[in-house]
């Protein structure tokens, strides 16, 4: 099987707990014209997590790196799968101290699936794919832009930092985004919205 790495914005920060949120991955067309498959992907996502719950009696949904490299920096602390959006969300707690201050000052961005192919297949004039995790990273590299990220302080207040990206349209390597697929990014952009002002 090769390796994947899929990327997707982190959209909110705890300062108090050292947490940040975002959606890990979603059914979009990514920088280079694959799909990832939400239906066939939610099996072994839920099998990866719940194998690193079993073995940490709980205390971790999943491992957590920096830039795909073989160090730990954290653990996910929750896990949710959005069978209409067709997307995963997460929240990572930073346990790392320089990984931490790096989502702080906006190095990290994003969240990014480490793994590898189970199978893909041609859909139009994208490929899909199955895809099966082994870890997820903090990264520096964005995929979709426009994303914002709420930065809730220790003192309980919230502050919205916006990254530098593009607001204006969905960047894509190659053709222009479906509008199936733009409506799909604006309804992810929404939720996203809504989660950071509930937070």
């Amino acid at each position: 099987m090769k390796s994947l790495n899929l990327f997707a914005q982190i959209a909110k920060i705890d300062e108090s707990k050292h947490e940040v949120w975002g959606v890990a991955t979603a059914e979009i067309v990514d920088k280079q014209g694959e799909i990832f498959d939400y239906q066939s992907s939610k099996p072994y996502f839920k099998s990866w997590s719940d194998e690193i719950s079993k073995a940490t009696d709980g205390k971790s949904l999943g491992n957590v790196r920096e830039m795909h490299e073989p160090s730990a920096v954290g653990k996910l602390v929750a896990i949710a799968f959005d069978d209409d959006l067709k997307q995963i969300r997460v929240s990572a707690r930073i346990v790392d101290s320089v990984a931490w201050q790096k989502c702080m000052l906006g190095v990290y961005t994003n969240f990014s699936i480490g793994g590898a192919y189970v199978k893909s297949w041609k859909d139009g004039e994208y490929v899909r794919f199955t895809a099966n995790p082994v870890e997820i990273s903090v990264v520096d590299n964005p995929c979709v832009p426009g994303a914002h990220f709420t930065a809730v302080k220790a003192d309980g207040t919230c502050e919205v930092r916006k990254f530098t990206a593009r607001t204006d349209q969905a960047f894509k390597i190659g053709a222009r985004h479906s509008k199936a697929t733009r409506a799909h990014l604006d309804a992810i952009k929404a939720c996203m919205d809504k989660m950071a002002q509930n937070h």
